[in-house]
């Protein structure tokens, strides 16, 4: 054995060495399966964040779609009155123009009616007049051809008056029916127009409902999650007794919370949009402002705040989910923010909001990474006092073996020395017939339990 090796060995602080590289191995190995097990556990929220956001995600797409859907069957609708509003126009100009026509033609025909009874008066009094049989015949078949043509041009006269009354007739009919079916689609399209109207602005219900989905989606895209980090709708009991559901309750390490209300206020901000004056406008986002200040005292009256089992700071946070309006708010009447913080409410919009929810996140990030930093340094003490025991244990055992392989090596140095028992007995073989050899006794080295410890790490690698 080579002399550094031998040294090394034989070293006291060898055994020591060899525990401490023990713990810093199991140390290692447990640091391991805890960042697996962290990393499992951190996919484990990604993956139910990332189905939460598809949800939320498919959620809206819905209601895009839908609203897009309605959208396009407005303007359908309303592509298609046009349309029948120009064809109603052109009806009535042709209408228009047929009865000019039609008043033309009577004129002419009274004109071409009184030019024959003039000429027909006169060749009366000529016939009445000529004296004979003969003559009057004569006169009477002249009278006849005279008259034919006329006869036959107020026939063929007749028949077209009457036609172009049978026109107008059916022209009349078919105007009166697409009239009434362009009356009916503009009923349709009204009354759809009024119900999506409806719908997005007048509904409070919806409206509020839909400012809700939009807070939670903040929330989630933000990394909280549901029933974790915030829950919906928690119900409270006043000291009264009465009931009080804040939209959303957000948690904070320590055991504290932060009270956040969804409000929809879209009836006054759509009327500044389509005004066509300024001054409508300013009257509009008046009763915006208006509204928005209703909304902040009927919440400082609820004061959720205060309520019980809800340890939440001295305000409230008032969630508007349209930007725009959260905007126009503020330019319209500079002191609304003012207005809500004397009365502990706080005005906030997504762009305001988000900030806080993702302070809150890495706060819950910090929170869990310090739990699992003291789980860790715990379960390090136990390891570092298990190590302990055993190298205690592990020391006293060698100073046992020491004792024994000195006790043992001076019984051999006894028996096999010069004047030992082993060298006289040994002389009795050479006499005795059918002998065993003695076997040989050698001592025991000091360094045994080196070589054992050598052993079994060579067999670990």
């Amino acid at each position: 054995m080579p002399a550094f090796l031998e040294s090394t060995l034989q070293s006291p602080a060898f055994i020591p060495s060899v525990m401490l590289l023990l713990g810093i191995l199991i140390g290692t190995i447990v640091h391991a399966l805890w960042a697996i097990k962290r990393r499992q556990s951190d996919l484990q929220v990604l993956q139910g964040l990332e189905t939460s956001a598809a949800q939320l995600n498919t959620e809206n797409q819905l209601l895009n779609k839908q609203c897009e859907q309605q959208y396009t069957q407005i303007t359908t609708l309303t592509t298609r009155l046009e349309q029948k509003s120009h064809q109603v126009v052109q009806l009535h100009t042709q209408q228009q123009e047929r009865e000019r026509a039609h008043q033309q033609q009577l004129l002419q025909f009274e004109k071409q009616q009184q030019a024959l009874s003039t000429q027909f008066e006169h060749l009366a009094q000529k016939i009445f007049n000529a004296n004979g049989a003969e003559f009057s015949k004569k006169q009477e078949q002249s009278v006849k051809l005279l008259l034919e043509p006329f006869q036959q041009q107020l026939g063929h006269f007749s028949q077209q008056v009457e036609q172009f009354q049978h026109t107008q007739v059916s022209s009349h009919a078919s105007l009166n029916t697409e009239l009434k079916h362009l009356k009916a689609l503009n009923q349709e399209i009204t009354q759809e127009a009024h119900s999506l109207s409806k719908a997005l602005k007048g509904d409070k219900k919806l409206t509020g409902t839909w400012g809700e989905i939009q807070l939670e989606r903040c929330l989630q895209v933000s990394g909280l999650t549901s029933g974790v980090h915030y829950q919906r709708e928690a119900n409270f009991v006043t000291t009264q007794g009465q009931n009080r559901r804040p939209d959303f309750i957000i948690n904070l390490p320590d055991n504290k919370h932060i009270i956040v209300d969804s409000k929809m206020s879209l009836v006054a901000y759509d009327a500044a949009v389509s005004a066509d004056t300024e001054q409508a406008q300013n009257t509009a986002l008046g009763q915006h402002v208006k509204a928005l200040r209703k909304h902040m005292d009927d919440l400082a009256h609820k004061d959720y705040s205060t309520l019980n089992g809800a340890n939440s700071p001295h305000f409230v946070l008032m969630y508007l989910a349209i930007e725009p309006a959260f905007i126009e708010a503020l330019k319209h009447d500079t002191t609304l923010y003012e207005y809500g913080a004397q009365k502990n409410i706080i005005l906030v919009s997504n762009t305001t909001l988000m900030p806080v929810l993702k302070t809150i996140s890495n706060l819950w990030l910090l929170e869990r990474s310090h739990s699992q930093a003291f789980a860790l340094a715990e379960r390090a003490g136990d390891i570092y006092q298990q190590v302990s025991v055993i190298a205690q244990r592990l020391s006293k055992l060698g100073r046992s073996l020491q004792t024994v392989t000195n006790h043992y090596n001076d019984s051999i140095t006894a028996i096999v020395g010069k004047q030992g028992l082993y060298g006289k007995v040994e002389r009795f073989g050479e006499l005795a017939k059918n002998s065993e050899a003695l076997p040989d006794i050698e001592e025991i080295h000091q360094d045994i339990e080196a070589h054992k410890l050598l052993a079994l790490t060579e067999e670990k690698l």
